[in-house]
C-alpha cells in the first residue's frame, strides 16, 4: 500500500516477484511431505485415468495368473483398494516397478529369491513382493486349501484387498475378497471381477452382487459337468445291466 501511495512502482514490481519466488521456495521445499500427504488421503486418484490404466494393469496380471496356471506354479497376489497394505509390504522387499506379466512370472518362478511369500500391487505398481500375510484363523471346509489360500482369506478378511491365488498343485487360480473365497475361475471371470472390484472399490452393493453371482454361476457349472459325465458314463453301461424295461 505504501509503495503504492508514494510510487514506488519498481520497489512494488520487486516485493510482488519476492513473494511469488517465496511461495515457489516453500511448494519445493515440502514437495516430499506434501506428496506424501496427498497420497494418502487419494488426492491423486482424482487426476489419473483409472479406468485405463486399471485395465491394463488388469490384463498383465491375469496374463501372468494364465501362464503360472498352466505351469502348476504357485502364487499369491494382492490388489490394493481403498485400505492402505503398507504395514504388510514394509515386511517384504521393496520392488517399485510397473506391473508387467514377465516380471510377476520371474517372482514367482520356483526357486527364485522372492518366490516365497505374496505381492502387493497398488496404483499401478508391483510396490513389495515375498510379503508376509495373515492366516485365517476361521475353520476351513476344503482341507485342500494350502497355506497361500489361507493367507489370501486372511489378508481379505483384515482389508478390502482383492486377493488372487494360483494352486501349484492344481494349477487352478481363486480369488479371496471380503472373507470368501472363489475357487477355480477361469481367467475372463477373474478379469472381470478384478476390473469391476477396482472400478466400483466403493460400491459394497455392487460388489457384494457381483460375487454371489460369480459364485452361483460357479455352483451351476459344477453340476453341468458333473451331470454330463454321469450321464456319459451311463450310456457306456450295457442295456442288460441297466435293467432296462424293454430288454
Amino acid at each position: 500500500v505504501l509503495t503504492n501511495y508514494y510510487k514506488f512502482y519498481t520497489l512494488q514490481f520487486l516485493i510482488s516477484q519476492i513473494w511469488g519466488i517465496a511461495a515457489l521456495m516453500i511448494i519445493i521445499i515440502i514437495q516430499p511431505e506434501l506428496r506424501q500427504a496427498l497420497a494418502q488421503i487419494g488426492f491423486w486418484r482424482l487426476f489419473r485415468s483409472t479406468k485405463v490404466t486399471e485395465v491394463l494393469m488388469v490384463d498383465e496380471i491375469c496374463k501372468a495368473v494364465s501362464v503360472m496356471a498352466a505351469s502348476r506354479t504357485g502364487a499369491l497376489i494382492a490388489i490394493e483398494r481403498t485400505i492402505g497394505l503398507r504395514t504388510y509390504a514394509e515386511k517384504g522387499v521393496e520392488i517399485d516397478a510397473s506391473v508387467k506379466s514377465e516380471l510377476i512370472r520371474n517372482i514367482f518362478y520356483t526357486g527364485a529369491p522372492l518366490h516365497d511369500g505374496g505381492v502387493i500391487i497398488n496404483n499401478g505398481k508391483i510396490t513389495a513382493a515375498a510379503c508376509l500375510f495373515p492366516l485365517t484363523m476361521r475353520p476351513v471346509e476344503d482341507q485342500s486349501l494350502g497355506t497361500r489360500h489361507r493367507a489370501a482369506i486372511g489378508l481379505s478378511e483384515e482389508t478390502d484387498a482383492v486377493v488372487l491365488v494360483v494352486s501349484e498343485e492344481t494349477g487352478q487360480a481363486s480369488i479371496a475378497m471380503e472373507g470368501r473365497l472363489l475357487k477355480h475361475l477361469p481367467i475372463p471371470i477373474i478379469r472381470s471381477f478384478m476390473v469391476n472390484a477396482l472400478r466400483y472399490r466403493d460400491n459394497r452393493e455392487f460388489l457384494d452382487l457381483e460375487f454371489s453371482k460369480i459364485e452361483t454361476e460357479r455352483m451351476q457349472s459344477e453340476i453341468l459337468v458333473k451331470k454330463s459325465s454321469h450321464d456319459i458314463a451311463d450310456k457306456d453301461v450295457p442295456q442288460e445291466e441297466k435293467g432296462h424295461p424293454y430288454v
